[in-house]
């Protein structure tokens, strides 16, 4: 009756005619469930790490240090990082160069391997 289960007896244990011990089935199940759960956690933040590595490149922004993922879209050749050109009110720019002028407006990014979060989260993205 209900989950059959062989069982090792430990050695030096000596059982006459029986031996006693508790086993909570609902505990197994949950176990085996929230083991699961993390395999699968874990399998989704590898697919997620492969594809922000294969399509993003994670840039550092030279004025404030602040890295994020670019998309590839927006890199230089090679794939680089971009220059950035402030636009007053407007949000930032990627641009391939500043010219030979560029002045303050326009800063560049520098690669940063590991320092963007592995997230896709827009706040982590340019």
């Amino acid at each position: 009756e209900g989950d059959l289960r062989n069982m090792l007896i430990p050695a030096g244990v000596f059982h006459p005619n029986f031996f006693v011990f508790t086993y909570n089935p609902t505990a197994e199940a949950e176990a085996r469930r929230q083991k699961e759960i993390a395999e699968a956690e874990a399998r989704r933040k590898k697919e997620m790490k492969k594809s922000l590595e294969k399509n993003y490149r994670c840039c550092c922004q030279e004025f404030d240090g602040k890295c994020l993922w670019y998309p590839s879209k927006v890199l230089k050749s090679g794939p680089h990082c971009p220059r950035l050109l402030e636009r007053g009110e407007l949000p930032r720019c990627a641009k391939n160069s500043c010219g030979l002028f560029g002045g303050k407006t326009c800063t560049e990014t520098h690669h940063g391997p590991g320092m963007c979060k592995y997230s896709m989260d827009e706040k982590y993205h340019f």
